[in-house]
């Protein structure tokens, strides 16, 4: 899933619960999750999300709703908080894995007979037909969701004591330019005010050697 390559999105994403099934799963899908959730008479595919929607967001919905929800793995948890506190509801594969190390796994659409994950039933896969290619909860669900999903946890970045190397066979050098830096940003200013940083029509970089000035501190220009 992480693989995929990227495809902009165009237009939005089914806004309600029972659009968003109606396009984003097959027949035989939406009658595992019928199954699931103890549904029984509908055969049609926009007779089946119309039931699954009403379970999740009729009657006692949001009862069912934290039923359900209390089913998912922990990943699975994440990806649905991570998406409805998305100001679009909408799920970033790429940052959910760098954030949590893992991908939930979603229901195959294209196959009847794979595992029924019930994540599918808050996440949605990409629609089969139209623009839109990302993974998203859809709008009614969210705010229905949002009264008892907890907000996603907060991200974290792992520190060392100590500078490493990226490779074992490369030396690492520390270039400490923090003082440097600070003296050297109002020289830099000073000469932008003065018109002293000529810019190539031809590049639009700095036209270095045309400056007249002495090189900054170390190796930086």
């Amino acid at each position: 899933m992480s693989n995929q390559p990227f495809v902009p999105n165009l237009g939005a994403h089914p806004a309600t619960l029972r659009e968003a099934l109606e396009d984003c799963y097959r027949v035989d899908r939406l009658r595992e999750f019928a199954r699931a959730l103890d549904i029984g008479g509908p055969t049609r595919k926009a007779d089946l999300a119309a039931a699954i929607a009403e379970v999740m967001l009729g009657g006692e919905g949001t009862r069912a709703l934290q039923d359900l929800y209390s089913r998912l793995s922990e990943p699975e948890r994440a990806a649905v908080s991570e998406a409805v506190f998305d100001p679009d509801h909408v799920l970033d594969l790429a940052c959910f894995e760098a954030k949590y190390g893992t991908l939930p796994v979603w229901p195959s659409f294209d196959r009847a007979g794979a595992t029924l994950k019930r994540v599918g039933l808050f996440v949605m896969p990409p629609p089969l037909l139209g623009s839109w290619r990302g993974y998203f909860i859809p709008d009614d669900l969210a705010t229905r969701l949002g009264g008892f999903v907890p907000r996603p946890r907060e991200e974290t970045l792992a520190a060392v004591p100590e500078p490493v190397p990226v490779r074992a066979d490369l030396s690492l050098v520390v270039a400490e330019t923090e003082d440097a830096a600070t003296r050297e940003i109002f020289s830099v200013l000073h000469l932008i005010d003065r018109g002293g940083v000529p810019v190539s029509a031809q590049t639009f970089r700095r036209a270095v050697r045309e400056m007249g000035y002495p090189p900054l501190a170390g190796k930086d220009r």
